[in-house]
C-alpha cells in the first residue's frame, strides 16, 4: 500500500521494496523456527514421561501384585500421556517435513526454463524422494503410538472389567439383593456390575476395530512406500547412468581435444 503513495522518494521507495522482498523470507523462516521449537519441546516431554514410565515398571518389580494394584491406574494414565505425547512428537516431524517437500517443490517450480534438464532438476527430485521415504517412516511411527494408545485403553478397560468380574458383594441374611439394587438405583448408585461390564465390553469392540482400521491403514500406507522406494531406486539409477554419460563423454570429447592440438602442431 505505502509504494502506491506519490510523494515518497526513490530511497523510501528501494527500502519498502527490499521490506516486501524480506517478508516471505523472513516468514519461512519463522515458520521454520516454530516447527523447530515445537518438536524440542515434544522431544523433552516424551523423555520425562519415558524416565518416569520406566522408573515407575521397575518399582513394580519390587512390590507385590496386591501392593502395586493400587497404582496401576496411575502407570496406565502415565503410558496414555506418553503415547499422546510421542504422537504429537512425530506429527510436529510430519509437519517439519511436509515443510521441507512443499520447499523442494517450490525450488522446482522456480527453476528458469533452461535449466529444466539439468542435473539440478535430478538433485531436487532424489532429494523429494529422500524426504517423502522420510515422511512414510513418520506415518509408520504415527500409526504405532496410535495403536500402542489403543492397547493401553483396552488393556485398562479388560482389567476393569476383570475386577468387576472378580468383584464380590456380600449381603446380610435378612437382606434381599433386588431390594437392595432397587435401592441403590434409586439412590443413583452404581447398579447391576453386569450392564457395566457389558458396556466396557462394547468399548473394548470399538476399540479393536479402531485397531483394525490401524492395520488396514498401515498395510496402504506400506504400499506406498514400496512404490516410491522403487521409484527412488529408479531415480538413482537414472542420475548414476547420466553421470556415468557425461564423463564418458567428456573423456571422448578430451580426446578429440588432444587430437586436434596434435593436428595442429
Amino acid at each position: 500500500k505505502s509504494l502506491d503513495e506519490d510523494n515518497l522518494g526513490p530511497k523510501r521507495i528501494v527500502a519498502l521494496e527490499k521490506e516486501a522482498k524480506e517478508g516471505p523470507r523472513q516468514a519461512e523462516e519463522a515458520i521454520v523456527s516454530i516447527q523447530d521449537i515445537t518438536v524440542n519441546y515434544f522431544k523433552e516431554t516424551v523423555k520425562a514421561l519415558a524416565g518416569m514410565q520406566k522408573q515407575m515398571e521397575q518399582d513394580k518389580k519390587r512390590f507385590g501384585q496386591a501392593a502395586w494394584a493400587t497404582a496401576t491406574p496411575r502407570l496406565e494414565k502415565l503410558k496414555l500421556m506418553l503415547a499422546r505425547e510421542t504422537l504429537q512428537l512425530m506429527r510436529a516431524r510430519e509437519l517439519c517435513l511436509n515443510h521441507k517437500r512443499a520447499e523442494i517443490h517450490r525450488k522446482m517450480e522456480d527453476l528458469p526454463e533452461q535449466e529444466k534438464n539439468t542435473d539440478v532438476v535430478d538433485e531436487l527430485e532424489i532429494q523429494y524422494y529422500e524426504i517423502q521415504l522420510e515422511l512414510y517412516e513418520v506415518k509408520f511411527e504415527i500409526l504405532k503410538y496410535e495403536e500402542i494408545l489403543l492397547i493401553t485403553q483396552l488393556d485398562s478397560i479388560k482389567r476393569l472389567i476383570k475386577d468387576k468380574e472378580e468383584e464380590v458383594v456380600y449381603y446380610d441374611p435378612c437382606e434381599s439383593p433386588e431390594e437392595l439394587g432397587a435401592l441403590a438405583g434409586a439412590a443413583g448408585l452404581p447398579g447391576d456390575p453386569s450392564a457395566e461390564v457389558k458396556e466396557l465390553s462394547r468399548q473394548c469392540g470399538r476399540l479393536e476395530s479402531q485397531r483394525g482400521r490401524i492395520c488396514a491403514r498401515r498395510a496402504r500406507l506400506r504400499n506406498r512406500q514400496d512404490q516410491c522406494r522403487e521409484n527412488h531406486r529408479l531415480r538413482l539409477q537414472l542420475a548414476e547412468e547420466s553421470v556415468k554419460h557425461f564423463h564418458q563423454h567428456h573423456r571422448i570429447q578430451v580426446k578429440r581435444d588432444k587430437m586436434k592440438e596434435e593436428e595442429q602442431k
